[in-house]
């Protein structure tokens, strides 16, 4: 399973019209908790895990979460650089995947097809 339809909701929740933590709070708990490290890329687990890290730093007081504890302890420039980084999380995995493993046989047929030499005489006869 992938992340990336959670990871594209996260990245919506932050541009709703809430209050900014308000936003990066409902990101955090309704999907980025929901996503297993095991579901991303290799390459973004370490991004992942330390970006949850950098969100349960704070002691939390009666009926609240590490996360919101965090998160209203934040400036307003610390929570808007956490939302990019969430963004870029997102983008970092979509890169990932985006990386083709082989070419595409179709594309890879119409390539040599271009390139033979006898498609190269054919389109000269007819030209001249």
């Amino acid at each position: 399973m992938t992340a990336r339809p959670v990871l594209h909701a996260a990245v919506l929740e932050l541009t709703k019209s809430d209050p900014g933590k308000t936003r990066l709070a409902n990101c955090v708990t309704k999907y980025l908790s929901t996503i297993s490290e095991a579901d991303l890329p290799v390459a973004a687990q370490g991004l992942f895990a330390a970006l949850l890290q950098s969100l349960t730093t704070v002691m939390p007081l009666r009926g609240e979460t590490a996360i919101h504890a965090t998160i209203r302890k934040m400036s307003n420039a610390e929570a808007d650089a956490c939302a990019a980084r969430i963004v870029d999380l997102y983008g970092h995995c979509l890169r990932v995947e985006a990386v083709p493993t082989e070419p595409d046989a179709a594309v890879q047929s119409t390539t040599i097809d271009i390139h033979s030499p006898r498609q190269a005489t054919l389109r000269y006869d007819r030209s001249h």
